[in-house]
């Protein structure tokens, strides 16, 4: 991949809250993968009323006065590919594993249902 389909790709993919490796989302054995990276879209989606109604990732650089709102930055394709890109990771089994060693040592730990 040159240079300039990666621009083309960060536009395309940022700007649907995606990351870099979307043909991994394909496989059967992908569901966490495809779980992490379908939930984020949905939390990212504009909508009124919620999240100030720019999604989750817009939502914590905006500073909301009481008859204001200021974007303190407004985040960029590029930012969202590299966010969802980190995201989707978190679906992995060396995601999973990091999740599972932060939240191990807070005494917590990952069960999957019946």
């Amino acid at each position: 991949m040159d240079k300039n389909d990666f621009r083309t790709l960060i536009k395309i993919n940022g700007a649907r809250n995606l990351g870099f490796n979307l043909e991994r989302l394909k496989y059967s054995n992908s569901d966490l993968e495809r779980s992490f990276s379908e939930e984020w879209q949905k939390e990212n989606k504009k909508c009124p009323g919620i999240n100030k109604g720019h999604g989750i990732l817009q939502d914590h650089f905006i500073d909301e006065g009481l008859h204001h709102v200021t974007f303190l930055c407004e985040i960029t394709h590029k930012e969202r590919f590299i966010v969802a890109t980190i995201i989707q990771w978190l679906g992995t089994n060396c995601g999973r594993c990091f999740l599972e060693r932060v939240l191990d040592k807070c005494g917590y730990r990952i069960v999957r249902k019946e």
